[in-house]
């Protein structure tokens, strides 16, 4: 009895404490059941720019300007296996990664930064090893972990990353997880990324 009422008093106050804070309730917030919905619109995106990009955290798009990077960028070298963070054309820092065979070169923007990221695994993952596809959007597709604890995607299925493993479905750069940090915290949504 004492758990239930006190469930309810922290209930009410969290409930009052939050409809202060909302603008005014329209019928838009009330579901079906009953229930208060406490949220914001998620931004719209340019699916064109990155079809296959499954992420489930708040993005910001309407400040990214694509080709037209922050100071800071970066310049994937394919032949040298280089990365490279500069800064007005300078050099910065360089890092050693494995760069995808099948990566293309061209000018690109960060478009997203992810910590713990899930990975969408395409159909050529699961035939390599002899698994069933599944559907399109299905749970079974979405692996965390496979891409490492960070990763920065920068074009359509292009990333930078530090997956524990090889996985040339992956389309991009992996550097060591020791690595991904200091490219993470270098780059923000909208720097230029150039690969030759």
């Amino acid at each position: 009895m004492k758990r239930t009422f006190l469930a309810l008093f922290i209930s009410s106050i969290l409930l009052i404490g939050c409809s202060n804070s909302l603008p005014s309730l329209d019928k838009s917030r009330w579901l079906d059941s009953g229930s208060l919905v406490i949220s914001r619109p998620a931004p719209s995106f340019d699916e064109s720019k990155a079809p296959n990009l499954y992420a489930f955290m708040p993005v910001r798009t309407d400040n990214i300007k694509i080709g037209e990077g922050n100071e800071i960028g970066l310049t994937i070298d394919i032949k040298a296996g280089i990365l490279s963070i500069t800064k007005k054309g300078h050099k910065l820092f360089s890092i050693p990664a494995e760069i995808s065979t099948n990566i293309k070169t061209g000018k690109y923007s960060v478009i997203l930064k992810q910590n713990e990221p899930l990975w969408y695994a395409p159909d050529n993952y699961f035939t390599k090893r002899r698994l069933e596809i599944p559907a399109q959007g299905s749970i079974e597709r979405f692996r965390r972990g496979a891409l490492g604890d960070s990763v920065i995607f920068f074009g359509t299925d292009l990333s930078i990353h530090s997956s524990p493993v090889n996985e040339n479905s992956i389309i991009g750069a992996r550097v060591s997880p020791s690595e991904i940090a200091s490219i993470y915290d270098s780059l923000d949504a909208g720097s230029t990324v150039i690969i030759r």
